[in-house]
């Protein structure tokens, strides 16, 4: 298995506020749209941040976005 790197994205709030996220893709293309796991934290004080997440990585090895 190799390690993947994420995507990092922002959205722009109506209340002037930013959301950073990550979307880890499956490596390999599946042949049929496949899941979409959403990983919540804590908010901030419980943030993931950039560390090696194995969780999201073997999700994505399985053949969902995370």
């Amino acid at each position: 298995m190799r390690r993947l790197e994420p995507s990092v994205f922002t959205i722009d709030r109506p209340d002037g506020t930013t959301i950073d996220g990550w979307l880890l893709l499956p490596a390999e293309p599946a042949a049929v749209l496949g899941s979409l796991v959403l990983m919540v934290h804590g908010g901030p004080h419980n943030a993931h941040g950039e560390r090696f997440a194995a969780d999201a990585q073997l999700l994505a090895a399985a053949g969902h976005a995370v």
